[in-house]
């Protein structure tokens, strides 16, 4: 993608927010044009807060950027999905949170505006993860042992219930 094309893209992707999110963000929609490199695709973007920063939260191709832009300081923070493990979404009355594993450890964006972004950054992330490479392995478990171990993962806020209900049918044989 070209810069222009870039951002074109984050301006499509602007309009889309709600105008208060757009008012705490504008400063990070200005600058995501240059935070992101040749041939990487912008998909999805909204505001969060990660460390105790506001900032805005975007979703591309090749991984996840927190992206806070103060009057005088500015912070990046990339999720890149070859580091990222697994991520999971809550989306509580107001807000949503993601979870993200990665390089070993766990990384929180809380107040994730609009709540709904939290569930659909989860599924565009999974769907970039190395999924093929886990599920080899996972087929050769038994399993009921696959079950317990998606069950605590669905506890702990990483599998949604309607992932962990289509894969313990799958397991089963049921689908």
């Amino acid at each position: 993608m070209s810069e222009s094309a870039i951002e074109q893209r984050v301006h499509e992707l602007a309009v889309e927010l709600p105008s208060v999110i757009k008012m705490m963000v504008r400063r990070e929609v200005r600058n995501l044009a240059g935070t992101i490199h040749p041939g990487e695709q912008l998909l999805a973007i909204a505001q969060g807060r990660y460390e105790g920063k506001q900032g805005l939260l975007a979703v591309t191709d090749r991984r996840l950027i927190f992206l806070e832009q103060g009057m005088i300081r500015r912070k990046q923070q990339d999720f890149p999905y070859d580091r990222v493990s697994s991520i999971g979404s809550k989306r509580g009355l107001a807000f949503g949170t993601l979870t993200i594993h990665a390089a070993g450890s766990q990384a929180t964006i809380d107040q994730v505006s609009p709540k709904e972004f939290a569930d659909r950054a989860a599924e565009l992330v999974r769907a970039r993860l190395g999924a093929p490479a886990r599920q080899t392995t996972a087929l050769s478990e038994d399993p009921l042992d696959q079950i317990k171990k998606l069950s605590e993962l669905r506890d702990a806020g990483i599998l949604t219930e309607e992932e962990f209900e289509r894969k313990k049918a799958q397991l089963l044989g049921l689908d």
